[in-house]
């Protein structure tokens, strides 16, 4: 009987895809806003260079090395991190297909080992 082998090999691999495409879609999401945030924040990391509008900032100068710091910082990075934070162990959505399919298709398996060994009563 191979049937089961092919699905435990197709439920296994659809598992594995939707973990690794889960994690891409993570990435990309996380790669985007960094760009964007990079984006947004030129315009005063600009002004941040000019000496006059830094003196006028005096009280807020956390704002500028905010923004100097996320300017030097690369979006793969932190689309690494998002990644990152996004794999829990734990997380039960994400493991519960892995325990399963295993289990259910070892049970079709021996399942379907017994009702093919039967011997049919002839008639």
């Amino acid at each position: 009987m191979l049937w089961p082998r092919a699905l435990f090999v197709l439920a296994t691999a659809f598992c594995i895809a939707s973990i690794v495409i889960g994690r891409v879609v993570i990435f990309l999401d996380a790669w985007r806003d960094a760009e964007r945030m990079q984006r947004d924040e030129s315009w005063l990391r600009i002004q941040c260079s000019n000496s006059t509008f830094y003196a006028n900032m005096r009280m807020h100068t956390d704002v500028c090395e905010t923004v100097r710091r996320n300017a030097a910082r690369s979006p793969v990075l932190y689309a690494l991190e998002a990644v990152a934070r996004g794999c829990e162990l734990l997380d039960p959505l994400t493991w519960w297909p892995i325990l399963l399919v295993p289990i259910s298709v070892h049970l079709l398996s021996l399942c379907a080992s017994r009702i093919s060994r039967k011997q049919l009563i002839p008639i």
